[in-house]
């Protein structure tokens, strides 16, 4: 008998209505954020990369460290990778992920790794160690080198199809081993497209040049050169890539945001904030620009014209920052307690340590679903909704007036 027969009785009717709403029940469960925990490994510990529902760490696997894809929702393995490369893996670089490639900067080492299937699709090895920082379009990927000669860097382009190397420029510097050029971000437009590296070029006793070196790729000999600190004898500038968004570059020169329109040349406005990034980076969201600086603070600037909105006390040597529809989140170095910062509130609503009381490391992933931090040996996946059941609050906006050095340290860096 049909399901819809209007000969059912409404006895029937209601058992099936029942049915049909615990049926929906357990499918709704199925799908929900549970915890997890699988091996941490730092031989080469990285800030961990979504694909779709996957996430890419570094864990594992029979003993030996490895990269392992696991499902965001439950943890579970999809793929496993074991290469002696990933051990020259910088802990805060930038892999490119473009498609379902996923291509990683180690020492001399590039993997391009296919992201749903653990695939090595090709990889190439340099005479020397590169920029752990990469970046591209959907053809390439972009990286810098220093050249044999000291006396400068050289860019590459490999083609992600393949992986067959180019040399495309040649950014002299005055010696490589005190300055440095970062792997070009790609800027495109319709019709144009700029690579802009960042670069330092530092002299011991011979001051410091620090500008943005801005070129189309189909006229590599026709550079920009657009100053972004002066010269000092300290070897500051912009050390870190430029980030790029809605077709503006933003960065830091030592203790200075900017903001740069790298089609028309022109700085568009410029702040200073009391001390300069080092471990954590620059982000963007919703219009408005993040830096977690070593000065303990949370910087928040409209991006448009660089005005400062506020601020925040948080640790020393802090995380990345993770943007969640609610709220942001990071993880101090100084201290390895988690903040959750309130957009709305303007400050710190909630500070968390684990259960061990050993903190967490730096590098972590978090998004709307789920919190991935480690405490050093394993990964533990926390939906972000049981953040409070599962660790220990050490500090909530409700006691009011804490600060960094209100809070016992569990280490330094």
């Amino acid at each position: 008998m049909s399901l819809f027969s209007h000969h059912l009785s409404p006895q029937s009717l209601i058992g099936c209505g029942l049915l049909l709403v615990a049926l929906l029940s357990c499918q709704n469960n199925a799908k929900e954020q549970v915890y997890w925990s699988v091996p941490y490994a730092e031989e080469y510990a990285f800030y961990p990369v979504a694909w779709k529902q996957l996430l890419v760490l570094p864990s594992y696997c029979e003993g030996e460290p490895c990269l392992q894809a696991v499902n965001q929702r439950d943890g579970k393995e999809a793929w496993r990778l074991r290469h002696p490369a990933l051990r020259s893996l910088f802990y805060n670089s930038t892999p490119y992920l473009v498609g379902e490639q996923l291509v990683f900067a180690a020492g001399q080492h590039l993997l391009a790794i296919a992201a749903s299937s653990g695939e090595l699709l090709w990889q190439h090895t340099h005479l020397r160690s590169g920029d752990p920082y990469l970046f591209g379009d959907s053809q390439h990927v972009y990286r810098s080198y220093p050249a044999a000669t000291n006396k400068g860097f050289e860019v590459y382009q490999f083609a992600l199809d393949n992986g067959q190397a180019e040399h495309i420029q040649t950014i002299p510097v005055r010696n490589s081993t005190s300055s440095l050029a970062r792997s070009p971000v790609c800027v495109d437009q319709p019709g144009s497209s700029l690579l802009v590296s960042s670069v330092v070029d530092y002299l011991p006793q011979g001051g410091t040049e620090s500008y943005l070196l801005s070129w189309r790729k189909e006229q590599p000999l026709e550079q920009h050169k657009h100053e972004v600190y002066p010269n000092n004898s300290k070897g500051y500038g912009a050390t870190l890539p430029p980030l790029y968004v809605n077709n503006h570059l933003y960065g830091m020169a030592y203790n200075e945001v900017f903001g740069y329109d790298p089609f028309r040349k022109t700085e568009i406005w410029r702040t200073a904030l009391p001390r300069e990034l080092l471990t954590s980076r620059l982000s963007w969201h919703d219009g408005y620009l993040y830096a977690a600086t070593e000065d303990a603070v949370l910087y928040v600037l409209d991006a448009v014209h660089g005005e400062k909105k506020w601020e925040v006390d948080i640790a020393g040597t802090p995380s990345r920052i993770f943007h969640t529809k609610d709220g942001i989140f990071l993880i101090g170095g100084s201290d390895r307690l988690l903040y959750q910062v309130s957009r709305d509130k303007q400050q710190v609503i909630a500070i968390y340590q684990n259960q061990e009381a050993t903190g967490f490391e730096r590098v972590a992933y978090i998004s709307k679903d789920i919190a991935v931090l480690s405490d050093g040996k394993r990964w533990h996946g926390i939906p972000l909704g049981s953040l409070a059941d599962s660790l220990v609050l050490r500090s909530s906006s409700a006691k009011s007036n804490f600060r960094e050095k209100d809070i016992d340290h569990f280490s330094t860096d």
